[in-house]
């Protein structure tokens, strides 16, 4: 009888744990911050191989292969542990338009990423799905990136150095809290 009361317990207890969510980022800042423009990379690296080893040291190399595939990620778990990383874009060039509601960066592809002041929602890529928030915090524009595997991506934008340079850091941390940080300088182009 005490087993039954307490596996039911226990059963409760985990029942009642809740998985991390995002906030809302809705602060605005006092003085508008103007992260308008092109800019790019000051580094010799290609920024999206950097950006892949880094990613490989939280996830492992062979898990990025097949992702998109659900009868693949059925046949090896391994693949669907984490997916959050598929949402995060690197580019040598950026360009970022910016509005009252939004935050626009066109990494170099054909698609512009859009990232919506104050709200926490879905985004999509085929089948997979994740969680996202961006919006201002002090003089900082955030966006956070959650997978439902615990994955999760922040990024920040900032300037520094007299408002000359673009800061972007980038945090990876897994559902085991290990986390890698590196950040990415940029010089405005226009």
């Amino acid at each position: 009888m005490l087993k039954f009361f307490y596996l039911t317990f226990l059963i409760l207890l985990m029942s009642c744990s809740t998985s991390e969510t995002l906030v809302n980022y809705n602060q605005n800042p006092e003085e508008v911050i103007n992260l308008e423009g092109s800019w790019e990379y000051i580094s010799k690296h290609d920024a999206q191989k950097d950006l892949d080893s880094v990613i490989n040291r939280i996830i492992g190399k062979n898990s990025k292969q097949n992702i998109f595939s659900s009868s693949a990620n059925q046949k090896n778990n391994r693949n669907s542990d984490y997916v959050a990383h598929l949402f995060l874009r690197d580019a040598k060039r950026i360009k970022i338009t910016q509005t009252r509601f939004a935050l626009y960066i066109d990494f170099n592809r054909s698609i512009v990423e859009e990232y919506k002041n104050n709200r926490v929602e879905t985004i999509e890529l085929g089948e997979v799905k994740a969680q996202r928030s961006s919006g201002w915090q002090n003089d900082l524009y955030l966006i956070d990136t959650l997978d439902d595997r615990g994955m999760k991506i922040t990024e920040t934008y900032s300037l520094v150095n007299q408002n000359k340079n673009l800061q972007r850091q980038i945090t990876i941390r897994d559902k085991n809290a290990n986390e890698v940080i590196f950040r990415r300088l940029y010089i405005r182009k226009n």
